[in-house]
């Protein structure tokens, strides 16, 4: 089973996160139990953004974007972008992933053009604390991308910060709430990128703590 299809297995289970196949050669991991009404904790990081559009496909374009978000970001590469579904395919199965990597941290990023399964989606939205306009947004998003910790440090915590700052990168691109789906909770993008005069590495940690606290 591809990571898409295993996008598309569980859209009708009220309670089940939504996890992506994952690389256990490199951080192993333990994914929830998607049959219990109670999600598990896991010692591997991922989040998903939605976004109004699809991201670019443009490597070089992207690469910029996130080497301008904050200087902890300033070599990052991108590589090993991989398509899924041919150019010309406009349904859901059209996908691509890369890996970002900078300093210790790798964290692979997998575009969907098209949304996350509504329930999964709704579960974030429901007991987050932020407005109904920017609910609806969400809501009605046309395209989504998942963020998985895949390589550099054991620590959760550490984890999670690297993802709020790829998360805040691509949320300048159209992204319109980031999502912890394990969570359950979200938060709208513009949190990620209002940086107030600070930089996003001095203020995305306090941010994500509200990401990593299930409802």
């Amino acid at each position: 089973m591809g990571i898409f299809d295993s996008f598309r297995k569980h859209p009708k289970k009220s309670s089940a996160a939504f996890v992506p196949e994952l690389d256990q050669q490199t951080v192993p991991v333990s994914a929830p139990n998607l049959d219990k009404s109670t999600p598990e904790p896991v010692d591997v990081a991922l989040l998903q953004v939605l976004f109004q559009a699809t991201l670019s496909e443009d490597v070089a374009h992207l690469q910029k974007v996130v080497r301008a978000f904050d200087s902890t970001l300033s070599s990052a590469i991108i590589s090993d972008v991989t398509h899924m579904g041919s150019s010309d395919e406009s349904d859901a199965s059209r996908s691509y992933s890369w890996q970002l990597t900078w300093g210790v941290h790798r964290v692979e990023v997998i575009s969907f053009n098209s949304p996350m399964p509504e329930s999964i989606v709704e579960e974030c939205l429901a007991l987050a604390s932020y407005g109904d306009d920017d609910k609806n947004r969400a809501r009605n998003h046309k395209a989504s991308v998942i963020m998985v910790y895949r390589e550099g440090t054991r620590n959760i915590t550490e984890q999670f910060d690297a993802l709020a700052l790829v998360a805040g990168a691509l949320c300048g691109e159209g992204g319109i709430a980031v999502l912890n789906s394990n969570a359950r909770t979200s938060l709208p993008a513009k949190m990620f990128t209002a940086t107030n005069g600070g930089s996003p590495s001095q203020f995305l940690p306090a941010l994500i703590a509200q990401l990593t606290h299930s409802n």
